[in-house]
C-alpha cells in the first residue's frame, strides 16, 4: 500500500461544514450493489452497502479469493453526528453456515483518536491519533465519508478532511489531508451527478475522481488512482443497482451469496 504516515504538525477541522439533514435519509432500508475492481477493470468484486438506519450503514463484499475461500466479507458501522464520522466499525468473516466471525474493530469516542484491534479479540490493538476531523477510513471504500456527505451543508464547494489507510505492513496510519472539490453536474452511467475531484496529500497529490446523484446523494462512483486494498493497484467502484430490502432479507442476501460461493468450489 503506497500510504504512509503524516508528519505535519498542523491540525484542522471542517466539522462546521456538516449539519445533521433528516432530508438525507431518504434511502433508509436501501441496498446499493456496486462492481468493485481496479480502473482497469481487474480483480473484479461485488459490494453491496445498506443504508441499515440513520446512523448505521452495513457492507457486505466478494472479493476475487472468496471464490477459493467461500469466506466473504461484512463491514458494519455506526456514526456519530457530532463528530460526522464513524464511532464503531466492525469487520467480520463469513461463513456458509451464517456464523460471523469477528476480524477488526475500530472505534472512536471523539474522532481525534481511533482505536483499531485487528484479529483477535483480546488483542489490546493500537490508537490512531488524526489531525484534521472528520476523517475517514480509505480501506473502507470511503462508505464513511460517502454516508456522511449527505449532511454536507455546500455541495457545490471544497471540502478539506482526514484520511485513515493501511500502510505496507498493513498498519493503519493517519495519511494527511485530501481535499473534495466540487467540478461539475455532470452525467455518469446514465445518472446526472455532481462530479468531484479528490487529491491532497493522503494521496500524494494525484487526481481521482467521485461521482454522487445530484437530487438525493447517493454514490454512483468512485474513480482513483491509490488502491485501498493489498490486493489491487486502483480503485474504481461503479454503482450497478439498487433495490429496497428489509433487515431479514438484507441478512438472507448474504448468506445466500456466500452459499452461492461454496457451490461453485
Amino acid at each position: 500500500m503506497p500510504f504512509t504516515e503524516d508528519r505535519t504538525n498542523s491540525y484542522g477541522s471542517t466539522i462546521d461544514q456538516f449539519s445533521y439533514n433528516p432530508d438525507g435519509m431518504h434511502d433508509i432500508g436501501t441496498v446499493y450493489h456496486y462492481n468493485k475492481s481496479n480502473i482497469d477493470g481487474s480483480k473484479k468484486s461485488d459490494v453491496w452497502i445498506y443504508i441499515k438506519s440513520n446512523n448505521s450503514t452495513e457492507s457486505f463484499k466478494i472479493y476475487p479469493g472468496a471464490y477459493k475461500s467461500g469466506i466473504t466479507d461484512l463491514v458494519i458501522a455506526d456514526y456519530d453526528y457530532k463528530t460526522f464520522t464513524i464511532s464503531e466499525l466492525s469487520a467480520y468473516l463469513i461463513y456458509n453456515n451464517g456464523q460471523r466471525k469477528i476480524n477488526a474493530k475500530m472505534t472512536s469516542g471523539d474522532g481525534n483518536k481511533f482505536n483499531l484491534k485487528i484479529g483477535k479479540q483480546d488483542q489490546k490493538g493500537y490508537e490512531v491519533s488524526v489531525k484534521h476531523v472528520p476523517t475517514y477510513n480509505y480501506n473502507f471504500d470511503l462508505c464513511d465519508f460517502s454516508f456522511m456527505y449527505r449532511h454536507l451543508r455546500n455541495k457545490n464547494g471544497t471540502l478539506n478532511f482526514g484520511v485513515i489507510a493501511p500502510n505496507s505492513f498493513m498498519k493503519f496510519v493517519y495519511a494527511g489531508k485530501a481535499s473534495l472539490i466540487y467540478v461539475a453536474d455532470e452525467e455518469k452511467n446514465g445518472v446526472l451527478c455532481k462530479k468531484y475531484e479528490i487529491t491532497g496529500d493522503a494521496f500524494g497529490n494525484k487526481k481521482g475522481y467521485i461521482y454522487y446523484e445530484k437530487q438525493n446523494g447517493y454514490l454512483v462512483e468512485i474513480n482513483m488512482p491509490y488502491p485501498n486494498n493489498g490486493n489491487f493497484n486502483s480503485f474504481n467502484m461503479i454503482l450497478k443497482n439498487k433495490t429496497e430490502l428489509s433487515l431479514e432479507d438484507w441478512n438472507n442476501l448474504i448468506i445466500n451469496e456466500t452459499n452461492k460461493l461454496t457451490n461453485r468450489k
